[in-house]
């Protein structure tokens, strides 16, 4: 059963789990919102923009056109300036795969 988790910043929800070593999540940030410019220690992240577009970091993503590779203890965060919700499939792969592991810089 699909579960959708609200954040200020939109939803998530899990669409797949292998074990703790890989965790497929569907995203949506609503137009004008923001993540936290968060890390994390024990996973990384692929980002593929299927709906939509947002920035992460200084870049554009588009939909379909490109991913964008995320590296364990590597500074991001995704928003939305645009006016449509964009979609993200993200892919977490590492040695756990859990909520827990993050770390947000506040500044």
């Amino acid at each position: 059963m699909e579960t959708r988790v609200k954040r200020p910043w939109g939803y998530y929800r899990v669409i797949h789990t292998i074990g703790k070593t890989i965790k497929v999540k569907e995203l949506v940030i609503e137009p004008g919102k923001s993540l936290s410019n968060q890390r994390h220690f024990k996973r990384s992240e692929m980002w593929y923009v299927v709906k939509g577009k947002c920035m992460v970091n200084d870049d554009i993503l588009s939909p379909l056109t490109e991913s964008y590779n995320i590296p364990a203890k590597t500074w991001h965060r995704g928003y939305n300036p645009f006016n449509e919700s964009c979609h993200i499939i993200e892919v977490q792969h590492g040695i756990e795969c859990i909520e827990e592991d993050i770390e947000v810089n506040n500044n």
